[in-house]
């Protein structure tokens, strides 16, 4: 269940910087 709670952080992060912790955690 690790996809369920990216997509809650990058949602949550999505005015931070979401691409680059998605670009960091999917590496």
């Amino acid at each position: 269940m690790n996809e369920f709670t990216l997509n809650a952080e990058v949602r949550s992060d999505l005015g931070k910087g979401a691409s680059r912790r998605l670009r960091r955690l999917a590496s």
